[in-house]
C-alpha cells in the first residue's frame, strides 16, 4: 500500500529544505522525498498542517533512567532493582505526556468543513498561447460572457457586445482565459465535480480534496474540431476524466474577503499524473465560495509528459508555434450541511 504524506516543509538527509514537503511510502519503505512527488493511483494521503517532515530521522538516544537530571551519573551506583523501578516510572510519565499532548492537539484542532462543487455553476477551460483566434475551450458554452473562436459551428447564440480577439501567432499571456466569466450563473453543463475539505476557512490552511472534469464536455465551438479532440487527442473513450488532487495550499494572502495563494497537488490528464501548482483566488459569491484556479505548462508537455498524440496535435507542437497550455477552473463551492 502506498501513502503520500505532505506538510508545509520537509528537510531531507542532505539538509535541503523543500516547500511543501512530500514523502511517498510504499509498504514499509520511503521511496521518494521532495516537493514534487506524484502519488500512484489509489494511494492514501495524509497532510500535516504547519509541520515539517524529517523523513527517516530516528531518535535513538533516549535515557529513561535519569529522569532528565543535569548529572545522571549520581544514579549510576543505584541498585539494579531501583533503577528498573525508576525506568518504569519515567516511561509511564513519558507515555502519559504524549497521550495528553495528542488529546490536546485533537481537542484544539478546528472542525473540518467539506465544500462540494456545484456542477451547474462551475466550469473548466483550456487555452493555448498563442490562441490563433480559436484555440480555447470551455465546459460551459451556455455562459453569456463566452464566445467560440473563428470557424465556429452554426447554432451558437453569441453576445454581439463581445469583441473578437486578434488572430495570428501573437502571444497573449494577459487575457487568459480570453473570455472570463464576470459572475457565476447556474447555467452550465454538469461536467465538473469534486469536494474540498477546509479545516481553516480563513486562510485555507490544511485544504485538501479533488476536482474532476469530464473531458468530452470541453468544447471550442466547432463540432468537427471538438470531435477530433475527443477521439484523437484526449481519447475520452479511454480517459474520460481529467482532474486535480489538492494536497496543500501555500503562499496564502488574504485581503478583505478574497483569499489568494498557490494550490499544490497532482494534475491527471490522459491517464498520466504529474505534480503541479495552480494559482488561485477565492471569495464569497452566489451563496457559496467562488474559486478560480489556473495552471500553465509548456505546450510541449502535452506530448512529452502527458503522452497526447504528437501526430494528432500536428504543426502546433511540431513547429513549436504553441508555447503554453493553460488549463483552469471557475468553481462555485457549497458547504455541506
Amino acid at each position: 500500500m502506498s501513502i503520500l504524506i505532505t506538510a508545509d516543509a520537509l528537510i531531507d538527509g542532505t539538509g535541503a529544505l523543500h516547500r511543501p514537503g512530500r514523502v511517498l511510502i510504499d509498504g514499509e519503505r520511503i521511496v521518494a522525498v521532495s516537493d514534487r512527488v506524484a502519488a500512484p493511483s489509489g494511494a492514501e494521503r495524509m497532510h500535516f498542517e504547519r509541520a515539517t517532515i524529517l523523513p527517516g530521522l530516528i531518535d535513538c538516544h533516549v535515557h529513561l533512567s535519569d529522569g532528565g537530571l543535569p548529572d545522571a551519573t549520581v544514579q549510576d551506583r543505584d541498585p539494579p532493582a531501583l533503577r528498573s523501578l525508576r525506568i518504569a516510572d519515567h516511561a509511564r510519565r513519558t507515555l502519559a505526556a504524549a497521550v495528553v499532548g495528542l488529546l490536546t492537539a485533537v481537542a484544539n484542532a478546528p472542525a473540518q468543513t467539506t465544500w462540494t462543487v456545484d456542477p451547474k455553476s462551475s466550469l473548466a477551460w483550456w487555452q493555448i498561447n498563442p490562441h490563433l483566434g480559436h484555440l480555447w475551450a470551455t465546459t460551459c458554452p451556455q455562459e453569456p460572457s463566452w464566445k467560440p473562436g473563428a470557424g465556429r459551428s452554426a447554432g451558437f447564440t453569441v453576445n454581439p457586445a463581445l469583441i473578437d480577439p486578434r488572430e495570428g501567432a501573437m502571444s497573449d499571456t494577459v487575457h487568459v482565459p480570453v473570455y472570463p466569466r464576470h459572475r457565476a450563473r447556474s447555467v452550465c453543463t454538469e461536467a465538473v465535480a469534486g469536494q474540498i475539505v477546509l479545516p481553516d476557512t480563513v486562510m485555507w490552511r490544511g485544504a485538501h480534496g479533488r476536482v474532476t472534469v469530464k473531458a468530452d464536455a470541453l468544447v471550442t465551438g466547432l463540432a468537427i474540431r471538438d470531435n477530433y479532440a475527443r477521439t484523437s487527442v484526449l481519447e475520452t473513450n479511454r480517459f474520460p476524466d481529467a482532474g486535480f488532487t489538492l494536497d496543500s495550499i501555500v503562499d496564502v494572502t488574504r485581503r478583505a474577503d478574497t483569499v489568494r495563494g498557490t494550490a499544490v497537488g497532482v494534475v491527471s490528464l490522459h491517464g498520466v499524473e504529474k505534480p503541479a501548482r495552480a494559482s488561485f483566488r477565492a471569495w464569497p459569491e452566489a451563496g457559496g465560495t467562488r474559486v478560480q484556479a489556473k495552471i500553465a505548462v509548456p505546450a510541449s508537455a502535452m506530448t512529452q509528459e502527458f503522452q497526447l498524440s504528437y501526430a494528432a496535435l500536428g504543426l502546433g507542437v511540431a513547429t513549436n508555434i504553441w508555447k503554453t497550455l493553460y488549463v483552469g477552473v471557475d468553481l462555485v463551492l457549497r458547504r455541506e450541511g
